[in-house]
């Protein structure tokens, strides 16, 4: 089973950690291809649009994904990573 955390302090996500894999299928899991997908386009938007780089954990067999915004981020950058908000 898959778990999802969202990290938020002061009405702002500031993370997420993804934990498990869905086991929907042995071979072709769409499932876990589509938590992967959402979880890679949010990081890559946060990296390549705003220019914020989050800390990020991740094991890949275990399929596990931790990231967090890095602390002193303004309120005006915190508001422009809705990104958080799509997962």
């Amino acid at each position: 089973m898959t778990t999802a955390y969202l990290y938020r302090q002061n009405n702002h996500y500031t993370g997420f950690e993804i934990d498990g894999h869905a086991d929907y299928a042995s071979d072709d899991d769409i499932v876990c291809a589509a938590i992967s997908i959402s979880s890679i386009t949010a990081l890559n938007a946060l990296e390549l649009l705003l220019g914020i780089e989050p800390k990020c954990e991740q094991d890949e067999l275990r399929g596990y994904l931790k990231c967090v915004l890095p602390t002193g981020l303004s309120g005006q950058q915190l508001d422009k990573s809705p990104t958080l908000n799509t997962l």
